[in-house]
Formats: C-alpha cells, structure tokens, sequence
C-alpha cells in the first residue's frame, strides 16, 4: 500500500490564540491593532504578507489542505517565538506596525536580552499569548485561512468603511493604476495578455484592462465588496462566530462598545493599561479624521463627470448592497 506522505506540524503548536484582522486600505486594520496590541497576553500586531499570499495561491492554483496548514502554522510558531526574544522586531519609529509606535517600546526591547529556545519557549506555554495578524483585502477569498487556523482562531476581526469613501481614497492616491507598475507594490499580481493585473482581477479582468484610473478604483472596490458580502452569507454559523465585523465610523463613536464585545469573545478583561490607551488612540484618530462625510451623494456630486451610465448602475448597485449588509450587521 502506498504511504500518504504530507507536510504535518501535528501537536507542535506554541501559539494557541490567533487574531486575524481584515480590510481595505483606509478602513482602521492599523488603529485596531495598535489599540488590540495592549490587551493583556496580546503581541505587538504584525504585518506579514505571506499569509494573504498563500490564500491567493490557493485562489488562484488549488493548493492541499495540509500544505497551507503545515505553513501557516509553521510561520505562526515562529512568529511567536521570535516576538518572544526580540528577534525580527519593527522597530522603526515611522511604522505604524512597530511597538515605538503605540507605547510597547520598552516590552520589545527588554526581550531582547532574554534567553532563547528552551526558557523561552516555557515562557510562551506558560503565558499563553495572542497573535495578531494583519491581512489586506482578503475577506472573500480567506475561507482558506478560516479553515487553517480553526483550531487557535480566537477571532477574525473585518474592518468596513463605507465604500464610497474608499473609492475616493483609492483613486486619489492612484492605487488602483500603481498595481503592476510600482516596483515598491508586493502585492501579487497576475500575467493577463501580457499585462500585469492585480491578483483579484482574476474573474473581471477584461473589463479592468478596459477601464480608466477612476473607473479602475470603482471596479475594485466594488468587486471586492461583492466577494465580502458573498462569503460571509455562505460561511456556517458557526465560522460566523468567529468573525467580528466593524464598521469603522462606528467605531470612532463607539469604540468601548465594541471592545467590551471583543473582550468577552476573547474572554479576557481590559486594565487600565489597556484603558488608557485605547482612548489615547480612539482621541488621536478622531482629532486626525477629516470632516466631510464622503457618501454615495456626495460621491455622485464631486464625480458626476466621470461616471459612465454603466458605472453608475454599479455605483447604484453597491449602495444598496452596502447598506443592506450595514443594517444586518451593525452593533450599534
């Protein structure tokens, strides 16, 4: 009989607690880490581009499940452990992802002159801490790392924004005509008649390559939308537990609300550490946040030259099925 033979890390896991937190470019991922960082047990939030880059590699060529298992939970294990002895740290100042930033500064580099290997490893075991990571834009196409992470998944945190303000944010800042042109952008990409798309493109790609910058920015957000809404009405109950969605303005205005929800489904409690420092970050974003209110009318008023009758019909589309998932959805 033939042996089955795949890559396995059965029973060695030192990471037990993993947070995933979701979302578009413009829609909070930093401030939450940053604020989820002081929870008691909590690591620094890491940005780390492999895990996305495995889910689209399974998007885009099936992978084995045991595979994706195998590294994912290789790459967690590690992670902790070289967060555990100050190893691989950000630690440059102008980050948002690296503890100089929101006030850990001191917890990174005093590990550095910890003891490596077996004390350390006693060390996680018995502190039991939580990872969090930062993924980009992959809700609709992360029921891979849903599935992967299972076992030590504690929540899977997606951060929404109204989409027209994010169409905005996009096209101003040129992010949908950078993607295969920027050699600075580490975003996978695919090859589609010679040009070079980005990775979730795959399924409206002709009509991308069509498109102009404005119309570029429309189609992404609203494609990737679409994917949001879909999988999570086809995802069980049970994986919706596991999945908190915030919608970011709500959370400005409503911040301990939602922590208090997020504390009781990691159950663990807040300290005054924590305390302090959520609304020293919840104030600071709120100073910063500007004042006009970047909604479907106001969208269609600053863009009503640029918008074709086709995308308009799009824009229409997305309001409605923003608004209707807003409605379900909310906490507040």
């Amino acid at each position: 009989m033939k042996q089955k033979i795949v890559l396995s890390r059965k029973n060695l896991d030192i990471v037990n607690k993993v947070i995933l937190i979701d979302g578009f470019s413009g829609t909070g991922k930093s401030l939450l880490g940053s604020v989820l960082s002081h929870l008691p047990k909590a690591e620094q939030w890491q940005i780390d581009y492999f895990y996305e880059q495995l889910a689209v590699l399974n998007y885009i060529h099936k992978l084995p499940f045991e595979s994706l298992k195998a590294l994912c939970d290789v790459k967690s294990n590690e992670a902790i452990y070289n967060l555990f002895i100050g190893r691989n740290v950000n630690f440059r100042a102008t980050d948002d992802a690296s503890p100089l930033n929101n006030g850990l500064k001191k917890k990174y580099t005093d590990r550095i002159k910890k003891k490596e290997k077996i004390p350390a490893l006693n060390e996680i075991i018995k502190s039991d801490p939580i990872l969090i990571l930062n993924i980009h834009y992959l809700f609709g196409y992360s029921k891979i790392l849903l599935d992967v992470f299972w076992k030590n998944l504690n929540l899977y945190i997606l951060m929404l924004r109204n989409p027209f303000y994010l169409i905005d944010y996009w096209y101003s800042r040129d992010l949908s005509s950078k993607r295969g042109k920027n050699k600075l952008d580490f975003g996978m990409l695919i090859e589609v008649n010679n040009k070079l798309l980005p990775w979730y493109t795959k399924e409206y790609s002709a009509a991308y390559i069509k498109a102009n910058d404005f119309e570029k920015s429309v189609l992404t957000i609203s494609e990737l939308y679409k994917r949001v809404f879909k999988m999570f009405h086809y995802i069980k109950s049970q994986e919706k537990k596991k999945i908190q969605i915030i919608f970011f303005d709500d959370y400005l205005n409503h911040s301990n609300k939602y922590m208090n929800l997020i504390c009781k489904k990691l159950n663990c409690k807040r300290d005054n550490n924590f305390n302090n420092n959520l609304n020293k970050i919840i104030r600071k974003s709120i100073k910063n946040k500007k004042n006009i209110i970047i909604d479907f009318k106001y969208f269609q008023k600053k863009y009503k030259n640029k918008i074709s009758p086709h995308y308009e019909k799009m824009i229409s589309e997305l309001n409605i099925l923003y608004n209707k998932f807003y409605i379900e959805n909310k906490l507040i």
